[in-house]
């Protein structure tokens, strides 16, 4: 498999799935459902979550520079002590 494909994630469902401190940097989560998903102290930087669902996301201490989280639904996520810098945060709902 080639890396490539291995970051493709769009359109599937991870809802409630434990990815604590996974690094997936450049990973396509465009229209996911991550629901719940416990991302706190990932390295997700330029990772695409473009229209992704993160209700209640936990992106505690996550590196997210430069990802792209325009469309994202982002209500009552965890964004704590996240590294924001340089995220495309256009049309988020929080």
């Amino acid at each position: 498999m080639e890396r490539s494909e291995f970051k493709d994630f769009r359109n599937r469902i991870f809802a409630g799935a434990n990815l604590r401190g996974i690094s997936l940097k450049g990973a396509d989560f465009r229209d996911a459902d991550l629901t719940q998903v416990n991302l706190s102290g990932a390295k997700l930087r330029e990772v695409d979550f473009n229209g992704a669902r993160l209700r209640e996301a936990n992106f505690q201490g996550a590196d997210l520079r430069g990802a792209n989280l325009r469309g994202a639904d982002l209500f009552g996520a965890n964004l704590k002590g996240a590294n924001l810098g340089g995220t495309i945060l256009e049309g988020v709902t929080l």
